[in-house]
């Protein structure tokens, strides 16, 4: 997670927060250990991409 937040100071580094900005989503961070929160952050994740695919034209 080191390569999308900086540990030290928490903010999201630069060169993740240009890529999230031209996707046009928000980074939220899971605290650390706490495993049952990443599997709500990872099954919000799924529904998004989900929803992503099936907006898509056929081409």
């Amino acid at each position: 997670m080191a390569t999308v937040i900086n540990p030290d100071t928490g903010r999201v580094q630069a060169s993740f927060a240009a890529v999230a900005k031209h996707y046009g989503v928000a980074v939220r961070a899971c605290p650390p250990r706490r495993g049952n929160r990443k599997g709500a952050v990872e099954k919000a994740n799924h529904v998004a991409a989900q929803r992503f695919w099936r907006n898509l034209p056929e081409t």
